[in-house]
């Protein structure tokens, strides 16, 4: 079962050399840094840690503002034949935004202006049909001019009034739906008094702009004007796109050399020192090692002096002991689409089995045994495969197995779109005594499951020299021992009429097996060479009492919960059953909309019910026996060019 071997690196070179040697062989590799003073612990008091402000730092936070500000997305572009320096860049930069900030300050000048003008135009709309100057009405020398609306109620209790006052003349120029539009005209002595008058009325006066010749001619002016500025805003915004076009692969290269180089500093934090030399420690997977170690060596070469050169030491992970491996799946063929479901519950440690390929074979096995049909487990497998090609869901990939799965059960059940009378095959429902063979089989592949689980478990015990877990846990070898005792009893009492339960029987392989479970602990510390000794035993016994009680109800409701295999492929053949009683016409046909209708209900509802309920069995009654979950995961030094993170 597929994880990834490693190999724990460390790098000594002389300290001046600390970027040349991290960006030449490090960075962007297979190399997982791990914190040098956690692995040196042995010489911590003989190592300093660096001290550094990144010089890298504000450039390139100046060039995520400007890519956020102008809407630049952030990418790799190379930089490797660029001569460059830090000054160079800054100017570039600053060229950069100072170029587009000042044509968009021209393209924000033009939308004001536009917005503007639309007002004046809202405005002169009302007053177009007077044949006037503006300038004549805004500058009279006697009277005063008031320009604006008032509602219509408002309008027509004063119409009368108004008419008679010989202080104010009102002129309507248009009408809205509420409201009269007009203007009114008084000598500047009345003017306050007018004003008042028209105030109480609610009034609400409309600010002319002073524009010059009559309101048609202002309103065309104006205008033609907006039609210039807009012209003028798609030529500046055509002028900002050709220049990030122009200079975008400039701007990227100078942010990707920024970033690369700033990564690279950092790592002095992970990084511990001498006066002369650096370490930097790192786990890399061990199909990489030589060829890492070959470029560590071409820079040994190019380092290396009489008094200090560049060299690297190798560990092996049961040598480590502050620190343990990263976790690199590599499994094969469809085993992989199932890392998927691992990756949900936990990385497996490093040296433990990786659950995936059992993980993916009896998902795919309880998944088509739950939901046999040949035309339903087509659907599923080519729409998978659709979906994953369109979408690239990952998810999907495993829809498409497990119908293929679904297909082959299908074949064995003879359903074809629920129809059980097309095919010959195993009718789950034919009767009671089918109905019994499909729940007992159930169980029987629970145990065989169940059982497999627990021989993991064993192999995972030695594997991480835990003899505790190995021979005396509940899913180690006591606990498969008490497990297939009780089956083998009960199948042959059962089936047989043999009672094997005698004395001899009982304390050998049921008692004896309880019992190194209650003492695991203590004999697990004994075998491994530790002091075997219990501080509280009064607690011990309690705790441990419950325990193994609870273990007990755990053989029993772990095994019973298979029987939702079976119970599903019945549920399965009676929801299809269902389906087919109700698309049943009085002629003795089948209604088609009705059964295509039925059909997809089925896929859709009963299809995610039982991957969930798979899922849920592989979780908790499978991987509860054997797996931790608790592995790290791989995460080699790479640079991400299209975060904006710092």
């Amino acid at each position: 079962m597929a994880i990834e071997k490693f190999k724990l690196l460390t790098i000594v070179a002389p300290v001046e050399s600390f970027d040349h040697v991290v960006t030449s062989t490090v960075l962007d590799s297979s190399f997982q840094v791990e914190e040098a003073d956690k692995l040196l612990y042995h010489v911590t008091d003989k190592l300093q840690p660096f001290e550094f402000i990144n010089p890298y730092d504000s450039l390139l936070r100046k060039s995520i503002e400007l890519a956020t500000t102008f809407h630049v997305d952030l990418n790799y572009e190379s930089f490797q034949n660029k001569e460059w320096n830090l000054d160079q860049i800054a100017e570039f930069f600053s060229d950069f935004g100072t170029t587009i900030r000042s044509l968009k300050e021209q393209q924000v000048t033009c939308v004001k202006t536009m917005e503007s003008n639309t007002q004046i135009l809202k405005k002169l709309k009302y007053i177009e049909n007077i044949d006037m100057s503006l300038d004549e009405l805004l500058n009279c020398k006697y009277t005063k001019f008031r320009f604006g609306r008032i509602s219509n109620e408002s309008y027509e209790r004063f119409k009368e009034y108004l008419s008679e006052d010989r202080n104010v003349f009102f002129i309507p120029t248009s009408t809205s739906k509420h409201h009269v539009y007009g203007m009114y005209f008084t000598t500047q002595e009345e003017s306050k008094t007018v004003d008042s008058f028209f105030a109480s009325l609610n009034f609400e006066r409309i600010w002319i702009p002073g524009e010059h010749g009559k309101p048609k001619e202002a309103y065309s002016n104006i205008q033609a004007e907006n039609e210039r500025l807009k012209k003028k805003e798609s030529e500046l915004g055509k002028q900002i796109k050709g220049y990030l076009n122009q200079n975008r692969k400039e701007f990227l290269a100078c942010y990707s050399y920024l970033k690369f180089y700033h990564t690279a500093y950092e790592l002095r934090k992970f990084a511990r020192k001498t006066e002369e030399m650096f370490f930097l420690v790192g786990w890399i997977p061990q199909d990489k090692f030589k060829e890492f170690t070959k470029k560590l060596e071409k820079l040994d070469i190019q380092y290396a002096t009489d008094q200090e050169t560049l060299m690297y030491l190798m560990e092996e992970p049961e040598e480590v002991k502050n620190s343990a491996p990263p976790t690199k799946l590599n499994n094969k063929g469809f085993f992989r689409f199932f890392e998927q479901f691992v990756t949900m519950y936990g990385l497996p440690s490093y040296n433990e089995l990786d659950p995936t390929p059992f993980v993916a074979i009896t998902y795919t096995l309880l998944f088509g045994i739950m939901f046999g049909d040949i035309g339903q487990g087509l659907v599923l497998a080519i729409g998978g495969f659709l979906f994953y090609r369109w979408k690239k869901l990952k998810l999907a990939r495993i829809i498409s197995v497990v119908g293929l799965s679904s297909t082959f059960f299908g074949i064995l059940y003879g359903s074809v779109f629920g129809s059980e009378d097309l095919l010959p095959g195993f009718k789950a429902m034919e009767n009671g005594n089918t109905i019994n063979i499909t729940l007992m089989t159930a169980i029987v592949l629970g145990v065989l499951i169940i059982t497999i689980a627990m021989v993991i478990n064993i192999i995972n015990g030695f594997k991480q020299k835990d003899m505790e877990k190995a021979l005396f846990s509940p899913n180690g070898f006591a606990g498969m021992v008490f497990y297939w005792a009780i089956i083998i009893g009960v199948l042959l009492l059962m089936g047989k009429g043999i009672n094997v339960f005698s004395v001899l029987y009982i304390i050998l392989f049921a008692v004896l097996p309880l019992i190194l479970m209650f003492l695991r602990e203590p004999l697990g510390n004994l075998i491994s060479g530790n002091k075997a000794k219990v501080k509280n035993k009064g607690e011990y016994v309690v705790e441990n009492l419950f325990e193994l009680f609870e273990v007990l109800l755990s053989y029993i409701t772990n095994t019973i919960s298979f029987v939702r295999v079976g119970a599903f492929a019945l549920n399965h053949a009676g929801m299809m059953l269902a389906v087919y009683i109700l698309a049943q016409t009085a002629a003795g046909t089948h209604n088609p909309v009705v059964l295509v209708l039925g059909n997809i209900l089925v896929i859709g509802l009963e299809g995610l019910i039982v991957g969930i309920q798979v899922l849920r069995l592989e979780f908790y009654e499978i991987f509860s026996r054997f797996y931790s979950g608790e592995g790290k995961e791989y995460k080699p030094l790479t640079v991400d060019y299209q975060t904006k993170n710092i």
